[in-house]
């Protein structure tokens, strides 16, 4: 049986702002300041960012995130 040669085309990028690698440790604050875990911010864009945690979790459409321990909406 012969193997077969799969070629995948280049993905289209839909996004409406492109994103910027940056990988940034950050905080992310949940529970009015009793939550906090660490995060990596892999990339960002003007519309959002894909943060890394440590466990899997649903996050409120806004949070606050700590930046070299300084508060960010």
């Amino acid at each position: 049986m012969a193997a077969a040669l799969v070629v995948h085309a280049p993905l289209l990028e839909r996004r409406r702002h492109p994103r910027n690698t940056c990988h940034t440790d950050a905080t992310v604050v949940l529970d009015e300041g009793l939550t906090r875990l660490p995060a990596d911010i892999v990339d960002i864009s003007p519309a959002g960012a894909k943060l890394e945690l440590p466990e899997v979790l649903d996050l409120p459409r806004k949070f606050y995130m700590l930046f070299n321990h300084q508060i960010a909406p």
